[in-house]
């Protein structure tokens, strides 16, 4: 290997070349001694480098860091014209590779894998005296090692005050953040967006139906401006690990769900949908209950207004209906079922649909309820609702969102399942994938 001089060389054997360009190289070695395969990154001193890309500086950043997610630095020795690495080896395969030949991933593992990506970046940003800003977070970096993720090639990592600067435009683009792009000013918040993108490749790469919550974690980190994203690493760390949480339930237990019903107005009839979805979903067997997240009483007055119902410690019961209803701070002391599908009346309270696994959007048809619906707030899986059925209404709306619209039929009574209900809620069973 011509041009290769100085003592740590003396140590190892190269066994071949893992990449090349003009100013840098690097292969993989073996030590002499002890027969361990590692890598040599070897970096050229030139005039184009700046102090920050320099292997110094990596090896200075590299040297501090103890992570099963980051690779060891074993040496560094720093020469006339040139400096060399010694770095652990990792021995897998990209995370850009193992999604090219990968037929599916589930959500479940979409979930552990950020949480090892944050896990990794929130460790990096809670360095002293400063986080470190990785900068280049992208699949290529990201390696699959014995179905752990390792974060490689801290090249472009930099050390960053607490409040923030500007500094060299690192990235790559579909990952570098707007505002690098724009200005060069970079945070942690610019590292929280290069993970959001990450996320949003792993989510194209799954053929499972993927829960609203999971996108719209997804979709906080994307955020344009940097201070709709998450405040930290260790924050969006937090969330992630509370949704991998959601899948470690034992398979033998019954599954739960959340499906959330809000409505683009006010008296649309979130409420009378939501309770006539329960009493289907138990009348074929899915074990299911409504909860009331709205400001009316329109769920307790038609409750407790009808006959076979009873009450006990705030929920009530019915032989094909069950509810927790919303009667203030109680609800919130109230124990929710363990299992079954819980059906959530938002009313039109959009934000409270945040942690919800699928979503019904209810749009009233008559003249005073109509407005153009924001379909940018929608998710791209959520139903769309037309109450009542009005043919004209739901081709407008089909239209405007470029996805299917059902009909709610006229109905007086949420606890009567008429035939064209049933025939409804079928069909949103299908497409709820339940």
């Amino acid at each position: 290997m011509a041009g290769i001089d100085g003592n740590i060389f003396d140590r190892y054997e190269v066994e071949k070349t893992i990449y090349e360009t003009g100013d840098t190289a690097v292969y993989l070695v073996r030590h002499r001694t002890l027969s361990e395969h590692r890598i040599i990154k070897r970096i050229q001193k030139t005039e184009r480098l700046s102090i920050e890309m320099s292997g110094r500086h990596e090896a200075d950043i590299l040297k501090t860091l103890r992570h099963p997610g980051i690779p060891v630095l074993y040496d560094y020795e720093e020469l006339k014209d040139e400096v060399l690495l010694v770095e652990e080896y990792v021995q897998g395969v990209a995370l850009s590779e193992y999604l090219d030949w990968c037929d599916s991933i589930s959500a479940e593992q979409i979930c552990s894998f950020l949480v090892q990506i944050c896990g990794i970046i929130a460790y990096l940003h809670k360095r002293e005296p400063f986080p470190i800003l990785y900068q280049d977070l992208k699949p290529e970096h990201l390696y699959l090692r014995d179905g752990r993720l390792v974060l490689i090639d801290y090249g472009a990592a930099l050390y960053a005050p607490r409040s923030g600067a500007t500094f060299q435009k690192y990235g790559t683009q579909g990952y570098c953040a707007p505002e690098i792009v724009a200005n060069g000013t970079t945070s942690v918040q610019t590292d929280i967006y290069s993970v959001g993108r990450v996320a949003e490749l792993l989510l194209s790469h799954s053929k499972e139906r993927i829960p609203l919550r999971v996108r719209r974690l997804i979709r906080w980190a994307c955020r344009t401006d940097p201070k709709e994203r998450p405040a930290s690493a260790e924050e969006y760390l937090r969330e992630w690990e509370r949704m991998l949480a959601r899948y470690s339930v034992s398979e033998t237990e019954t599954s739960h769900a959340t499906i959330v019903v809000a409505g683009t107005t006010p008296a649309c009839g979130t409420t009378h949908i939501a309770m006539s979805f329960v009493v289907y979903l138990n009348t074929v067997g899915q074990r299911a209950y409504y909860i009331d997240r709205t400001d009316s009483r329109a769920a307790q007055q038609l409750c407790r207004n009808s006959p076979g119902f009873y009450e006990r410690d705030m929920v009530v019961y019915h032989a094909r209906f069950r509810a927790v209803l919303n009667t203030g701070a109680a609800v919130e002391e109230t124990e929710m079922p363990k299992d079954g599908i819980c059906v959530m009346d938002a009313g039109c309270d959009f934000g409270t649909a945040k942690d919800a696994d699928r979503m019904i959007c209810v749009a009233g048809s008559r003249p005073w309820q109509e407005r153009s619906m924001e379909m940018d707030m929608l998710p791209e899986d959520a139903l769309i609702v037309v109450n009542p059925a009005n043919r004209f209404a739901g081709s407008r709306l089909a239209k405007e969102s470029g996805r299917a619209v059902f009909g709610f039929p006229t109905d007086p009574d949420p606890f009567v399942l008429s035939r064209r209900k049933k025939e409804l809620f079928r069909k949103l069973m299908v497409k709820l994938d339940l």
